[in-house]
């Protein structure tokens, strides 16, 4: 912890750096740098926040360590778009001793602000911006509970008392670890709260530009779908809870034309083969890898699909997460299993349909109805399309974290 004097040794330097440069200096600190959901919200906050803020990017696993992944990372996009970025270890384990070269490096870039991402990266982060006397540590968190085991829940949660203040990137994940929701408004920080909501952002006119250049034939054919095929897709790392067994499994009661098509890695991906061979429906289930091109996967796309599992002990995911929200922003009508919170994005028969989780049959009756009802289908991808513009657009999440940024 740093002292009242150490603390206005840093609020003079920040001062200082501000009248001589004009900007705030945001460090950054991430688990890795390759593609999910963390990783695109702080391209989104590094390549669209004001000019005033200055950035370095910290990954605590440097990109070489995932060698299976390495061209599937966002530090060439990161680089591009202003920030230096810096790698901790090259090891693929956490250790004691990246606290210390954490701090090391925070104390010689003298951030304004230390802003994490993810269990270990924020843990190991706000203990090494305390003790490099870091003035102000907001941390986002990006998953619920059902997405780590138990002692990676607890010491990340325990720790987070070491923030000035923590933002869910869905309405569930600030229900879960706050107890409440509220979106971050400058008049709710000045009555004290410093927990919000600041909800992963759609990139709307990235999305709007893709689609104006796609050739949706020569996409739909460059992935093997037959002409007369439906095509489904799901985004999402190929972990359990994630619920790709279920929609395999759903494929099974869906007719012959539709195909589903998977984007996203994981240690699931041989099981998720094997059990479509089983199924005798490997023909029409295709695993598509890390991918750099989902805005034309999209515009590819006849429906979306969002499914989650429930764990053995009950939790499971709740609310929007940003590959649906995008999937909503471009338009294609959208599935999603039923889970806590989800109506802010997907309403049954509004925006979207909704199945049952651990329940294929529920699902593939969910994609079948969008397949058969063309234009009820689309007038509900509309209303979603709708709902993301008023609520889940990168440029509003970006506003709202540089005013916290400010508020710090």
């Amino acid at each position: 912890m740093t002292t009242l004097a150490t603390d206005n040794t840093r609020l003079r330097d920040v001062s200082n750096r501000v009248k001589r440069t004009g900007k705030l200096k945001v460090a950054i600190v991430v688990n890795d740098l390759l593609r999910g959901g963390a990783q695109r919200i702080i391209l989104d906050i590094v390549r669209n926040a004001p000019s005033h803020f200055e950035f370095v990017v910290i990954a605590m696993k440097a990109d070489d360590v995932f060698t299976e992944h390495a061209t599937s990372t966002l530090r060439k996009d990161v680089e591009e778009a202003g920030a230096r970025v810096f790698n901790i270890s090259h090891t693929r384990r956490f250790k004691l001793g990246d606290v210390w070269k954490l701090r090391a490096l925070l104390r010689s870039e003298r951030p304004d602000i230390v802003h994490t991402f993810l269990p270990h990266a924020g843990t190991l982060g706000r203990i090494a911006a305390r003790m490099a006397g870091v003035r102000a540590i907001v941390t986002t968190q990006c998953n619920v509970r059902v997405a780590y085991d138990f002692w990676r829940y607890w010491i990340d949660r325990l720790t987070l008392i070491l923030a000035h203040a923590w933002t869910g990137s869905t309405e569930g994940i600030e229900l879960e670890y706050g107890g409440s929701i509220a979106y971050f408004s400058n008049a709710e920080w000045r009555r004290g709260r410093r927990h919000f909501t600041i909800p992963s952002g759609a990139d709307l006119n990235a999305i709007t530009a893709s689609r104006a250049h796609l050739d949706r034939e020569k996409k739909r054919k460059e992935l093997g779908l037959p002409a007369d095929g439906v095509m489904i897709l799901m985004t999402a790392r190929l972990i359990r809870w994630k619920g790709h067994t279920d929609l395999v499994r759903a494929l099974v009661h869906l007719p012959p034309s539709v195909h589903v098509f998977c984007a996203g890695w994981g240690p699931l991906h041989e099981e998720l083969l094997r059990l479509a061979q089983d199924l005798g429906v490997s023909n029409r289930y295709h695993l598509l890898g890390s991918r750099q091109d989902t805005h034309e996967l999209l515009g590819a796309t006849d429906v979306y699909v969002q499914v989650h599992s429930t764990a053995s002990d009950g939790r499971i995911w709740m609310g929007p997460n940003i590959s649906q929200t995008e999937a909503c922003a471009a338009g294609v009508p959208s599935v999603s299993t039923r889970v806590p919170l989800i109506e802010y994005l997907i309403e049954d028969g509004i925006t979207g349909k909704l199945a049952e989780p651990n329940n294929p049959r529920s699902l593939a009756a969910a994609i079948t109805w969008v397949i058969d009802h063309p234009k009820e289908a689309r007038t509900m991808a509309k209303a979603a399309q709708e709902r993301v513009r008023e609520r889940y657009t990168v440029e509003h999440m970006v506003s709202q974290y540089a005013d916290m940024y400010l508020s710090l």
